[in-house]
């Protein structure tokens, strides 16, 4: 199977998690006038959906370790598209809220197995290699689903948008017998409660997997809060005309796009540690300048939108490596590391958005203090608990 093909059905997964959720941003206020909610209920519609995906990861996790990848796959991208498809002819919000719960659940699937497989078939920088390239289509779908959602939801109303959800899915669905292995599966006369137990051990024991998930979730709570706040920043601070908004936030994962083309690039020749240690320095560079831009108080535009982008250039190098760390030396239960490495970033995505909501008070300090603390601990952790080996 080629690496094109694989890094297209698996990038499109990982990339329906994003797609399922952001494509939906652009016709919340449709969501409102439609139901007659406030808008502040209408981000419920977004926020069911993330709940779902971030409590679905382990479970899922485990049953493609012991059931395969394919079969949670297939089922996944099935309730997706049912659920999009029905969720065109509700009236009720309420039922919507419901339905957008179980697409969560079944996006952490496609994300958590995707991932499992490219540990599956690859190991190694071979891994790190393929991960790029899975990376370059899930990032390429972020960036495509808030500009497609909001393209079809204003000419044909709010219910497209799901349609357009279904038929992503639907796209998925149809090469995954082709491409997903068979193999990865545990076997069955096994517990659940000793597949769990025997997974956890595994995954506690092994010092390379624990460091790769504490550096990807501190990294990823800088860039996450980054893309929470950058609107209002934008807006209250920098006075940036709304139509100057998307363009600029969509700046970043274009970043994550052209990073992990780097990534594709780089990684046979630099090794799986050496690249983490290259994006770490990155972030770390960009972290020292986002501490140093709030001590000036309100630092330039320009200075603040460069460092994030060159945070994200670091983070886009950093995830297809940490994904193949932490994978690696997980062969019979890859599918519950994959899970704990997605929920803790979902839950460090969470706890900067909580953060900045907190703290912002229509300043950008409160944005570069976390920004720059997030990524310094990202070296702090990889400083702590790295080794010396090579690659």
């Amino acid at each position: 199977m080629s690496h094109l093909k694989f890094a297209l059905v698996l990038g499109g997964c990982m990339g329906a998690a994003s797609f399922g959720i952001d494509s939906l941003a652009p016709v919340l206020p449709l969501l409102a006038g439609e139901f007659g909610i406030s808008p502040g209920q209408s981000q419920l519609a977004l926020t069911l959906g993330m709940l779902g995906f971030s409590i679905g990861q382990i479970p899922a996790g485990m049953a493609s370790d012991r059931y395969g990848r394919r079969l949670v796959l297939y089922s996944a991208l099935s309730v997706f598209s049912l659920t999009s498809l029905a969720a065109m002819a509700l009236s009720d919000f309420g039922s919507l809220l419901g339905l957008r719960a179980i697409q969560g659940l079944s996006l952490a699937g496609l994300a958590v197995s995707a991932r499992a497989i490219v540990r599956d078939v690859a190991s190694g920088v071979d891994a790190g290699a393929l991960m790029s390239s899975v990376t370059t289509v899930m990032a390429t779908a972020t960036v495509a689903a808030p500009l497609v959602g909001g393209f079809f939801g204003a000419h044909f109303g709010w219910r497209s948008a799901f349609l357009v959800m279904a038929g992503y899915g639907i796209i998925c669905l149809l090469p995954v017998r082709s491409v997903v292995p068979a193999a990865g599966r545990r076997p069955r006369q096994q517990s659940p409660w000793r597949q769990l137990g025997a997974s956890v051990r595994s995954f506690v024991g092994n010092r390379q997997s624990v460091r790769g998930v504490l550096v990807n979730a501190a990294a990823f709570s800088g860039l996450f809060g980054f893309m929470t706040a950058a609107a209002g920043v934008a807006k209250d601070v920098y006075a940036l005309p709304q139509w100057m908004l998307g363009p600029a936030i969509a700046l970043i994962p274009l970043m994550l796009v052209a990073a992990s083309q780097i990534s594709r690039r780089i990684v046979r020749s630099l090794g799986l540690r050496r690249q983490e240690r290259l994006a770490v320095s990155l972030l770390g560079l960009a972290a020292v300048g986002q501490l140093l831009g709030a001590l000036l108080g309100t630092p330039p535009l320009s200075l603040v939108w460069g460092l994030a982008m060159f945070y994200a250039l670091g983070f886009g190098l950093l995830m297809p490596v940490v994904t193949a760390l932490v994978l690696d030396p997980q062969p019979r239960s890859a599918g519950f590391a994959a899970a704990i490495l997605g929920t803790s970033q979902s839950a460090a995505g969470a706890t900067a958005s909580v953060l900045m909501a907190a703290t912002y008070n229509q300043s950008v300090v409160p944005l570069c203090v976390l920004m720059g603390a997030s990524g310094v601990l990202a070296g702090g952790v990889l400083l702590a608990l790295g080794d010396r080996k090579s690659d």
